[in-house]
């Protein structure tokens, strides 16, 4: 959940309970309650001692206020807090709702985000994550960052990876070798293409309304769990990458109809050294790979004009048959299963245990907010 480092010395609830009662002579038990828009100074503190980023408070509020689920949950609780005895946040994690849609229904689904706690208090932070997972009427909760020890105490949980992907691998296509320069970034280094199909591969600079009709085209053929992806709901997930140019919108249009999109993020090294673009979701309308191979192919090309070095799908989703049906040239191991879900809903659990109900990708989880 974004702290990779965190709980390291606990593996599961009884763990977690143990380490509790061993703190009680060191420090005093903090204050559990729920998380408010005015925490935000303390919440934001705390994310930053223990080594998470800083959004600034109107992005670090627009995972809820402008959150297209919290229409249906308008006392939606953004999260919780430890509170020491003297008021300050000594931890804390949020509460981001999703909409998911599966054979025409409607499910809550939720991933944590920004967990953390302070060092001297994290024998307490199973109950932050114990408030997360027993809130009522979530039907799944979704986890896409999660560290090997967090991942560990997931497991522990019930959580489960998905049955579709390989999320402990990355597969990468090279298109530049570091320390050549490439195409300055911008709208130039994406021209379109005409396929022979008729279809024009083309980069967007926003989420217009041929989204939305696409989305109700595939929500109401797909057989796939889906979160929401109407327009609202991806201008609500990309509003401050697409600001701060991290995000490239590729789409794929028969006439004015788009039958299919790829998102990508700009996500480089640490040390700066590996310029790498991240495939973070990929949709269309009919089956087969041949138009996917195209959109990735297409994706490579301006990739390598805008002296990006590697193209990188982590979890491998995009080689399943009824995508792309063919695995990328070169793959890495990541350190851990980095996509784990629970169903709660005894009926989406049932479903889920089929891989063909599945099409998971970045764009699930917190893993790209």
């Amino acid at each position: 959940m974004g702290v990779n480092h965190f709980l390291r010395s606990n593996t599961g609830p009884a763990a977690g309970a143990q380490a509790a009662s061993g703190l009680k002579q060191a420090v005093k038990p903090p204050l559990l309650r729920p998380a408010a828009l005015a925490d935000y100074p303390g919440i934001a503190a705390l994310q930053e001692a223990n080594g998470l980023r800083r959004k600034p408070r109107e992005e670090w509020e627009h995972l809820w206020t402008e959150n297209p689920a919290i229409h249906d949950h308008p006392d939606w609780n953004i999260g919780w807090v430890l509170e020491d005895d003297r008021g300050r946040i000594v931890g804390s994690i949020g509460n981001v709702p999703f909409t998911y849609h599966f054979d025409a229904r409607k499910y809550l689904g939720v991933t944590g985000c920004g967990w953390a706690v302070d060092p001297a208090y994290r024998g307490f932070s199973i109950l932050l994550l114990s408030s997360l997972l027993q809130q009522p009427g979530v039907d799944l909760h979704v986890t896409t960052t999660p560290g090997p020890t967090t991942a560990l105490l997931f497991s522990r949980l019930g959580f489960a990876p998905p049955p579709a992907g390989q999320w402990n691998r990355a597969a990468l296509w090279v298109v530049n070798i570091p320390g050549l320069h490439g195409t300055r970034p911008g709208a130039a280094a994406w021209p379109p293409q005409r396929l022979k199909t008729g279809i024009e591969l083309r980069r967007r600079a926003e989420f217009d309304a041929a989204f939305d009709e696409f989305w109700e085209a595939k929500a109401q053929s797909s057989q796939l769990l889906l979160a929401s992806r109407s327009r609202a709901a991806l201008d609500w997930h990309f509003k401050y990458a697409l600001r701060q140019d991290w995000i490239r919108i590729l789409g794929a249009y028969l006439g004015s109809r788009l039958v299919a999109y790829a998102i990508l993020e700009r996500r480089d090294t640490q040390q700066g050294n590996l310029k790498r673009m991240r495939l973070v979701d990929y949709q269309q309308l009919d089956p087969g790979p041949e138009l996917c191979r195209s959109v990735i192919a297409y994706a490579i090309q301006c990739c390598r004009r805008e002296g990006i070095h590697v193209l990188e799908n982590a979890g491998c989703w995009i080689e399943q048959p009824s995508f792309l049906g063919r695995t990328a040239p070169f793959h890495r191991s990541l350190k851990c299963w980095t996509y784990l879900y629970k169903a709660p809903n005894p009926n989406l659990h049932s479903a889920l245990l089929c891989p063909v109900h599945w099409h998971p990708t970045q764009y699930d989880g917190d893993a790209c907010l």
